[in-house]
């Protein structure tokens, strides 16, 4: 079949060349190609786009056989470009929230574990920590890792409590310094 087709080709293009019987060139058929535009680009709060519009090169017609038409043409093309470059903005900060009111957190010790891993308040927040040691005749304490927290130690079954205000925001520990076993996360925000 490809060889059939190359050979009908070659034996058009042969007699085109050669002249033929005939000295009058067949006629060319140009189809028209309809101008398009191209895609166009939709952006929301950005500055408005200029857009340009390239026209179409007209039709050229080229000699070919009879058997063969051909058409050249160049479709529209549409370019768009933004008339001011986009600027990328950083959301505001966030105004810091006030400090709540004082806050009582109860952590309570038991078989030789906290009853919690983690740990949230505010900076500023004023936080009493009561801490329930319910393991009969063991030692424990519960203590912060901020400067200046001291770590009252009590045989249980006993309480203890602690006052202060954690200033600055961060990660830090809550744990008892007599088992290593025995720790969570602080996290001040």
């Amino acid at each position: 079949m490809r060889f059939v087709l190359s050979a009908a080709i070659a034996l058009a293009a042969f007699g085109v060349s050669c002249g033929g019987a005939s000295k009058t060139p067949p006629p060319t058929q140009a189809l028209p190609v309809p101008a398009t535009s191209g895609p166009t680009l939709v952006t929301t709060g950005t500055a408005p786009l200029a857009t340009s519009t390239v026209a179409p090169a007209p039709a050229t017609p080229t000699a070919a056989p009879s058997a063969i038409a051909t058409a050249t043409a160049v479709a529209a093309a549409s370019v768009t470009s933004p008339a001011t470059p986009a600027v990328a903005t950083t959301p505001p900060t966030p105004a810091p929230q006030p400090a709540a009111g004082p806050l009582m957190i109860t952590v309570t010790a038991r078989d030789l574990q906290f009853d919690r891993s983690v740990i949230r308040v505010r900076a500023g927040t004023q936080l009493t920590a009561l801490f329930q040691n319910n393991d009969a005749g063991i030692d424990h304490n519960l203590t912060f890792s901020l400067p200046g927290l001291g770590h009252p130690t009590c045989t249980g079954v006993c309480t203890t409590t602690q006052t202060f205000t954690p200033a600055q925001p961060g990660t830090f520990s809550f744990f008892c310094t007599l088992h290593a076993t025995m720790f969570g996360d602080f996290i001040v925000e």
